[in-house]
């Protein structure tokens, strides 16, 4: 949610001295996401890391797709966009 608010202008900027850190620190989430999706079977779980990989990625508009629409109404948004 941070790096959500962070993409859409509601955050401050990083300072110079916080961008290696926290790239760092996506970084490592990345890695945790990878390891952890494996094993993940609730769909909420499934979604969140999905999100935070594909964040961690800069796929900012997947990660906000996967976190903020449960299955049904991704489900729905293709149904009505995609596949008329």
């Amino acid at each position: 949610m941070i790096e959500e608010a962070r993409q859409i202008g509601k955050n401050p900027v990083l300072t110079a001295d916080l961008q290696e850190p926290y790239q760092q620190a996506w970084r490592h989430l990345v890695q945790i996401g990878l390891r952890e999706l494996d094993a993940a079977e609730e769909s909420l779980l499934v979604s969140c890391i999905i999100a935070v990989i594909a964040m961690g990625k800069s796929q900012f508009n997947l990660g906000r797709f996967a976190v903020l629409f449960d299955e049904d109404e991704r489900k729905e948004f293709f149904n009505q966009a995609v596949w008329p």
